[in-house]
């Protein structure tokens, strides 16, 4: 029990330093990074000593995750969706967290996927409102909104572009709906909106790949779950509504969001507080904003 006190503490000493760095000064310094994997390595070394931590099973899943985290991390910076700060920070909660606080949605190998989502959604949460703030109380702003925003190549460009990652949008729903930790369809689509931009940029100039894409993936998947083409066509039928419904409104969000981000000279958005926010929540609540959200309202 001490134990996994010890590195909530740790992390969370962390979190408070890192957060307030970066909202004042826009960096996360690499010296409270080396201090939380250093500090983390020596409590683990200490647990291990003192026999608390006795389970190579345990330490092989916390490392397992810790480089998950880090090669998530590292694509998402590559991608441009955070820093390389936020990465590394990213990285040391993985493997600083006890893994019983994923208790309640833990996805095996990677249990720090709920920590990745919960950031992303208080993330988002303050973009949109700020967003929808700073619209609402500059009226040039939003007519030149609408303009921008509501014309038809804007809103065919959008739509063709979310249109593209619909195979694989249902290719992410079929494997999940394989896998032994508990989920509810309809809030998969939340975690989806944060990589559809990415992924969405990427098919962008590659017409080849997209032909490729949404011709051929779900003959591709019929082959090879050969036995379950009925368990496909049922996703597709049960989930064709809610995932146009899904991308409408991911349209319209993508849409405002960018428009304030292309208006905006500050496009500071303070990943380690949101990382912060995320490690409390898990650390309370044992699962992420999804499940929880899910659960309570019984869709």
């Amino acid at each position: 029990m001490f134990a996994r006190l010890s590195f909530i503490i740790l992390a969370f000493s962390v979190g408070i330093i890192t957060s307030y760095e970066d909202i004042k000064e826009g960096k996360i310094r690499n010296k409270w990074i080396l201090f939380g994997f250093i500090t983390g390595a020596c409590l683990f070394l200490y647990y291990i000593i003192l026999g608390e931590i006795n389970s190579f099973v345990y330490l092989k899943n916390v490392a397992l995750n810790s480089f998950l985290a880090f090669f998530i991390g590292y694509l998402m910076w590559q991608y441009k969706l955070w820093s390389a700060g936020d990465a590394k920070l990213f990285t040391l909660y993985a493997f600083l967290l006890p893994l019983n606080c994923y208790a309640n949605w833990y996805l095996k190998y990677f249990p720090s996927f709920a920590l990745l989502v919960n950031t992303f959604i208080f993330a988002f949460i303050f973009l949109f409102v700020r967003a929808i703030f700073s619209l609402f109380t500059d009226e040039s702003k939003i007519e030149e909104f609408r303009k921008s925003v509501f014309s038809k190549t804007r809103i065919k460009e959008q739509a063709f572009s979310i249109l593209k990652i619909f195979p694989i949008f249902l290719l992410i729903l079929l494997i999940l709906a394989r896998l032994t930790f508990p989920f509810n369809q309809i809030f998969l689509f939340i975690p989806l909106f944060f990589i559809s931009k990415p992924l969405s940029k990427f098919l962008k100039e590659r017409k080849i790949l997209n032909l490729i894409l949404v011709s051929s993936l779900l003959v591709l998947l019929g082959l090879v779950w050969n036995r379950e083409i009925n368990v496909l066509l049922q996703a597709v039928k049960v989930n064709l509504i809610r995932m146009g419904v899904f991308m409408v409104v991911l349209m319209a969000i993508n849409m405002i969001v960018d428009f304030y981000l292309n208006k905006e000279e500050t496009k500071t958005t303070f990943f380690a507080l949101w990382l912060f926010l995320g490690t409390i929540f898990v650390s309370i609540f044992k699962t992420s904003i999804i499940h929880l959200f899910s659960r309570l309202v019984r869709f």
